[in-house]
């Protein structure tokens, strides 16, 4: 206790010690950054293939299935998922978490320019990027003003644009909707014909005349100019002068001839609008080490900055999507827990303590340890989230607990007659083992979660050593500050004869009362002890009987009620994005209706996955943001469904899916399968009878299949000996169809220093039917001849995917629900069961994603880290107190705290989730202190000469009062978290009511049933004679 008397006798020692660390400790807390959650790993690399006017079918067998193969073999790859669309391969690669993702994207890289010259030459150089969800949108926004269109979009893309794009922090900036300028050559196929003109040569002699290259160099023996032809188009009548051929009577043809040439813009993909106004979308990312808020601060000022420069255009920007402000909100929320947990335990202390001065002795622990921990959370690079400061929250009322007992040993030595700094040294001297036991303990729980892997130890890392750093402070504050105080400023409080003196005397009498019923109930429990021990069993195992009674579900984390939603509306598939725009115009109408609709942001025309987005014409996602909790009274998933119910009354022929974002930010999927197969026709025969069986389960709701093969497409079947009698070959015929209707933009015209596409492209009145299908015309090259498509291949209607996946490079299809009214396990474990009740097709099985096996070993882990914890416990106390059956006494507290955090999950219709566990880990560490506080006593006792059972009577009558006081300093701490209904409430309340139900039971029966386990097991060790065995002692020679 050298560290005891050194504070008492040199008091600048404590006083400079934590004056540094709270200096460090402030200045750490301006130095970290705010965010939602801590970072997630995710070793992922994404491979992006643009390939024109290409089908699923062709993108998959040209594009994807070959850079499948050449990057099959890169080191630490353990997941290969791939989606073919219409245009587009996306193929990600999911790597190892220990994987050094940018030594995978070179290699990546490398393996796939060998092979890019078998692919197709249409594609475009392939994209190869990791993956990171901090690369997600944190910002997204809408832009208006009184410009035109077209120069409005070329303002945002050319100046606006780069502006956000320079703010420290951001990554990424992304635009959505708006008119893009574009040069139209409208080609009338009928001229073509009279002409008789190919169209791939008409789009050559358009590149030929729009060229600008250099050609060498003059040189001279004192200089060198370069000779540049400048060939470049800069005007539309430029365009309309380019000759394209000629007709045989020697009349030149030029373009303006056989095409409406024209200044205008490109088809849109997408159309965005805010609340019902047409804008152009805004989405900002930020780079991965940057703090969310105050790059979303950053944004706000430069959209003010910019309003402030452009007033005279009108230009204003109006907010989406802001993440920053739900996480101060959460943050901040936290924080109001934080600071009321604080008061709380306060008055509690003020009451036990009947005295300000010494209630300031004890709550001085709760500041220093607090912002000293800072110091800590800085150099280990965590952040001010959700999981760091409700550690904090959480651990409030145990920062108290070494304190208390300290505190409380102090007053009884003074009440002894020592005076003071007596009562201070040797106070603390006799508990010194007993609360380094209780800390160390405490520590030892959380040690093992900090080495959990996967997602669930990205997220609990900051969970554990955050309060393993503030609970070693807290015992270093009761060993130095505390003593310190006392021995300078302690008195014994007498009771005032006044209002809030006869209060406290109540309490008092209420105390003593309460004592005396658990010193009946222990003595009662010591007279029938096999009665009490079976009772405990029951209970205990009784209490697992609520799992498979439905009382409480599983789940990974709860979903949480963030404020906002996903609607998806999938239209048939033939509709056009002019319709679709129509169809939903109604749908936001009716949202922005509704009294709990704050914001309605929407893309119509958009498709978008985790990762990718594609414009797809006939879906459209519609982002709703609701009014704060506080405002409404029903929950945002319930809200959902019900808009989900009404809007598919409202508008026919459409699937319509509601998707609730979670607390992370992403939609909420909690149940996702893939079904893979050597074929896809037997995945796709097999999907539908497994989406039936998942469908049939009470509490799953817009289950689906990721695949859909309704899509309606044309299918030309050409008879290649036709063909090629006619003079035609399958590349003009493929390249005069995707540029006569997807176009061709490979030219582009110059004004000024920018660059526009020139589109050339059939009129629009001339490919909208079969018929004109049908009837496109094709220059012989053989004869000269004009020759329609009818005459060589058939057009038949029919339906094809759009969309082909493949996992792990065999043929998939995603199974999606999500569910209402039950639990992820319990759907799960049903799931299961009909899965084995099924006969699939050969090489055909349904398997779970990376991410759901990565959280089921996290699971794993998070069990085996518990078990671990059970065990340093013991082995600490074993070497702690050289006993091997103590530490066997102490650990049979642990049920007791299971019991009641099982009950209280299941009187407050929770979830057992990682956050519920964790809570139950936490508690093996706290509700040992209690039996560690009447083991360690009674043993003293015994040795000081007591009888067995008078020890223990003892014990418990003296030790009662620490005990609790610190439980109800705890629980009192807790509630804050567990009646908390703000932003992330749902993963505070879990953790909340576990600790304070384990807390509770274990507070009551600890002092009955461990006193009972500690006699029978000084019985068996005094007719052992384990007391009487001689101790070693060693004689200096």
């Amino acid at each position: 206790m050298k560290l005891v008397s050194t504070s008492i006798k040199r008091s600048t020692v404590p006083i400079v010690l934590f004056t540094i660390l709270i200096l460090l400790g402030l200045f750490s807390a301006t130095k970290i950054k705010y965010a939602l959650m801590p970072e997630i790993t995710t070793a992922t690399v994404v491979v992006s293939t643009v390939y024109p006017g290409a089908g699923p079918n062709e993108v998959q067998q040209s594009v994807t299935i070959p850079i499948e193969d050449a990057v099959a073999s890169l080191s630490g790859i353990e997941e290969i998922e791939s989606n073919s669309l219409e245009n587009l391969s996306i193929i990600t690669l999911s790597l190892a978490l220990d994987a050094d993702v940018d030594v995978a994207v070179q290699e990546a890289t490398q393996k796939i320019n060998s092979i890019v010259a078998d692919l197709p030459k249409e594609i475009r150089t392939p994209s190869i990027e990791k993956f990171d969800l901090s690369a997600l949108p944190i910002f997204v926004a809408g832009v208006k003003s009184d410009l035109s269109e077209t120069e409005f979009f070329q303002f945002v893309d050319k100046q606006i644009k780069p502006e956000l794009a320079s703010i420290q922090g951001v990554s990424r900036v992304e635009l959505a909707g708006g008119l893009e300028r574009e040069i139209k050559i409208m080609l009338d196929p009928r001229k073509l014909e009279a002409a008789k003109l190919n169209l791939l040569e008409v789009s050559k002699m358009i590149e030929y005349a729009n060229m600008e290259l250099p050609t060498g160099k003059l040189k001279t023996n004192a200089n060198e100019m370069t000779i540049r032809l400048s060939g470049k188009i800069r005007t539309i009548q430029e365009l309309k002068e380019i000759i394209v051929g000629g007709s045989e009577t020697g009349v030149v043809i030029k373009l303006g001839d056989i095409a409406d040439i024209y200044d205008g813009v490109k088809d849109p993909e997408k159309i965005t609008r805010l609340d019902g106004a047409e804008t152009i979308g805004i989405e900002i990312s930020k780079q991965k080490d940057a703090n969310s808020v105050e790059v979303a601060k950053l944004v706000r000022e430069k959209f003010a900055e910019l309003e402030a420069s452009y007033k005279a255009d009108n230009l204003k920007f109006t907010t989406a999507d802001d993440q920053s402000r739900f996480t101060i909100a959460a943050a901040d929320a936290v924080m109001h827990d934080l600071i009321l947990a604080i008061v709380l335990v306060s008055l509690i202390m003020l009451v036990f303590l009947h005295s300000m001065r010494n209630s300031i002795f004890v709550l001085v622990a709760i500041p220093t340890s607090l912002i000293s921990t800072f110091t800590a959370m800085y150099l280990f690079g965590f952040s001010f989230d959700l999981i760091s400061l409700t550690s904090l929250s959480l651990v409030v009322g145990s920062l108290v607990d070494d304190a208390i007992v300290v505190i409380e040993n102090i007053y009884r030595h003074m009440e002894m007659g020592k005076n003071r700094i007596q009562a201070s040294y040797f106070a603390v001297k006799e508990l010194g083992m007993t609360v380094t036991a209780i800390t160390l303990v405490l520590v030892a729980v959380f040690l093992p979660i900090a080495f959990v892997t996967g997602i669930v130890g990205d997220i609990l890392r900051e969970y554990a050593v955050t309060i393993v750093v503030s609970m070693l402070l807290s015992l270093l504050v009761s060993f130095t500050l505390v003593p310190w105080m006392t021995s300078k400023w302690a008195k014994l409080a007498t009771p005032k004869n006044n209002l809030l003196g006869k209060l406290l005397a109540i309490f008092e009498y209420g105390i003593e009362r309460f004592n005396k019923v658990i010193h009946k109930a222990m003595l009662w429990a010591l007279n029938h002890k096999a009665v009490t021990l079976v009772a405990s069993g029951l209970l205990f195992f009784g209490t697992f009987t609520l799992f498979p009674a439905g009382f409480i579900g599983a789940e990974f984390a709860s979903a949480g009620d963030r404020g906002s939603f996903m609607l998806r509306l999938e239209f048939p598939h033939d509709i056009s994005l002019a319709e679709n725009n129509n169809e939903t115009r109604q749908v936001e109408e009716f949202l922005m209706q509704q009294p709990e609709v704050d914001m309605v942001y929407t893309t119509v025309g958009k498709k978008s996955g985790i990762i990718t987005t594609s414009a797809t014409p006939y879906y459209t996602e519609i982002s709703v943001n609701m009014v704060p909790l506080d405002q409404r009274n029903i929950s945002t998933n319930i809200f959902a469904r019900k808009i989900r119910s009404k809007l598919e009354e409202m508008v026919i022929g459409a699937k319509i899916k509601a998707v609730a974002v979670n607390l992370m930010g992403s939609e909420d999927v909690p149940l996702k399968y893939y079904i893979v197969g050597h074929n896809i026709d037997s995945v796709m025969v097999y999907s539908q009878t497994v989406l039936q069986a998942l469908k049939s389960i009470d509490g799953t709701v817009e289950t689906e299949l990721s695949v859909d093969l309704a899509n309606p497409e044309y299918n030309i079947v050409v008879d290649r000996d036709k063909m090629t009698k006619l003079g035609l070959n399958l590349a003009m015929v493929g390249g005069v169809l995707r540029t006569s209707f997807a176009g061709n933009t490979d030219n582009k015209f110059r004004d000024g220093e920018e660059e526009y596409d020139i589109n050339i492209q059939l009129n629009a009145a001339d490919r909208r039917t079969k018929s004109d299908l049908e009837n496109i015309s094709f220059v012989s090259m053989s004869t000269g001849k004009l020759i329609k498509l009818s005459q060589f291949a058939e057009v038949r209607e029919s339906t094809g995917p759009s969309n082909l996946e493949r996992y792990n490079r065999s043929p998939s299809v995603q199974l999606t629900s999500q569910i209402i009214g039950v639990s992820q396990a319990t759907v799960q474990s049903e799931f299961t069961e009909k899965l084995n009740a099924l006969r699939a097709p050969k090489s055909t099985k349904v398997t779970t994603s990376k991410l759901t096996k990565l959280m089921a070993e996290s699971f794993s882990d998070l069990g085996l880290a518990f078990l671990a914890a059970i065990i340093s416990i013991y082995l600490i106390m074993v070497v702690l107190y050289n006993s091997w059956a103590d530490p066997f006494i102490v650990m049979f507290s642990i049920p007791l705290s299971i019991t009641g955090a099982i009950w209280a999950l299941a009187l407050t219709n929770l979830t057992l989730n990682i956050f519920s566990i964790l809570g139950m880990v936490m508690l093996v560490g706290l509700v040992a202190k209690n039996a560690i506080l009447i083991v360690d006593f009674a043993n003293e006792l015994m040795s000081n000469g007591k009888e067995l059972s008078t020890a223990i009577s003892e014990a418990v009558e003296l030790r009662f009062r620490p005990i609790l006081m610190t439980n109800v300093s705890m629980i009192i701490g807790l509630i804050p978290l567990a009646f908390s209904q703000s932003e992330g409430a749902e993963w505070k309340n879990g953790i909340g009511w576990t600790l304070i139900g384990g807390l509770t039971v274990s507070m009551v029966l600890s002092m009955i049933i461990v006193p009972v386990v500690f006699y029978l097991v000084k019985r068996i060790q005094q007719k052992m004679g384990v007391f009487n065995k001689t101790k070693i002692q060693f004689e200096e020679s």
